[in-house]
């Protein structure tokens, strides 16, 4: 089983490819998901859709990520004596 810091790593390292695919896109095509679909020499280009599955993505990892943490980590609680 592969090592709960390792996926958490793993997953945050795709999270930040994915903001930064956004950010490309946002600058070659302007901000805002509302950036019509466009067809150019017959080339359908869905701006909305591509733009929707990453920011899918990003939800879907963030919240496996916190599961991970919830589940390799365990609820904890610090006691401290002194």
């Amino acid at each position: 089983m592969m090592d709960c810091s390792l996926a958490i790593s793993n997953m945050e390292s795709r999270i930040s490819d994915l903001t930064q695919q956004i950010a490309d896109l946002d600058a070659t095509i302007g901000t805002g998901i509302n950036k019509p679909n466009r067809t150019s020499e017959g080339v359908d280009v869905d701006y909305v859709g591509y733009r929707k599955s990453l920011t899918d993505e990003i939800d879907s990892l963030t919240a496996t990520i916190i599961k991970l943490r919830d589940t390799c980590e365990g609820p904890y609680m610090d006691v401290m004596y002194g």
